[in-house]
């Protein structure tokens, strides 16, 4: 549902709705059947800006869990546990993109973590790309905060950087290499497990 009332087929689930996830699970399940029951499957957000979806129904779960992928949040703990039952070889793998989308760690209740089978992969697409995550830069500081909060609750971390995004990547020599290594460093100590750049120099 978009702002003026419309349903549209071309922005994020209505993951507030209980036909829309007894079809994707549905949907998710054959394909952890074809997967032989082992490995990841991703289930993550449509690469569009914007509120995920504008029905009461979302709005509440963004309410429940302080953040706008609240829907997508409460979709992947049921999923997990149906994966968990059916599948228990296998990963469920979302991506924590974009500040006003899933960048945002949910807020659970004290104590409470987010399912094992749940892997999270810290994407910020919205970063500041001119120094790494020690820079006092308040942008930078929330990229960093973010990444450590999502530490906190996910069993299973990564990480999709952009260290060179967007034609910088093309020129030489690469001067981002510095801030990469201490940003790696600075994973690690959040309990990232894994890493992919994405240079996309072309």
């Amino acid at each position: 549902l978009w702002e003026d009332g419309r349903r549209v087929p071309n922005r994020q689930l209505c993951f507030s709705n209980p036909g829309l996830r007894a079809e994707l699970t549905r949907r998710v399940l054959e394909c952890a059947a074809q997967a032989g029951g082992r490995g990841i499957l991703a289930v993550t957000a449509n690469d569009t800006p914007g509120p995920f979806c504008e029905c009461e129904g979302c709005k509440a779960l963004e309410e429940k869990y302080q953040g706008p992928g609240g829907p997508l949040y409460d979709y992947l703990v049921e999923l997990c546990g149906v994966m968990q039952a059916a599948h228990p070889g296998l990963l469920i793998k979302t991506l924590a993109y974009r500040r006003a989308q899933t960048q945002k760690p949910p807020v659970l209740p004290a104590g409470e973590r987010l399912p094992e089978n749940l892997l999270i992969d810290f994407a910020p697409i919205e970063d500041n790309y001119f120094a790494d995550w020690t820079h006092p830069d308040k942008r930078i500081q929330e990229t960093y905060a973010d990444l450590k909060a999502w530490g906190r609750i996910a069993t299973h971390l990564w990480a999709w950087l952009y260290p060179n995004p967007w034609r910088s990547g093309a020129l030489m020599p690469v001067g981002n290499v510095e801030r990469l290594i201490v940003n790696m460093r600075k994973m690690h100590a959040a309990g990232v497990e894994g890493v992919f750049t994405d240079h996309n120099g072309l």
